[in-house]
């Protein structure tokens, strides 16, 4: 199963190097990781499959949650990249007539 989450710092270098570190450390494999900047916090999106045992999914959320400068981990239904690229599709599932304004997809 894969599980989708993001995760708030404080920003810093290294934070996708931990992170990779500890899943590859429980031999997990990363799907799609995304880091979004905001001042001085750090979004960090990842996808990773998870283990057959949810003592090792507990152990892995309770090791991310050590990451230096992690503030909030939380599961999410979708990454920021799945809800730009849907958006995209009903825009264009909604095109009559082939011709749309450029700011239409850029806001």
């Amino acid at each position: 199963m894969r599980l989708k989450s993001e995760l708030v710092f404080r920003d810093r270098v290294g934070i996708v190097a931990d992170i990779s570190a500890l899943l590859a450390g429980f031999e997990m494999s990363i799907y799609s990781m995304e880091v979004v900047q905001a001042g001085d916090r750090a979004m960090v999106y990842v996808e990773f499959e998870t283990s057959r045992r949810n003592d090792t999914d507990k152990l892995i959320f309770e090791r991310l949650s050590r990451i230096e400068g992690l503030e909030q981990i939380q599961l999410v239904d979708s990454l920021p990249y799945e809800e730009r690229e849907n958006r995209f599709k009903v825009l264009f599932d909604n095109m009559s007539d082939g011709v749309f304004p450029l700011t239409a997809i850029i806001a």
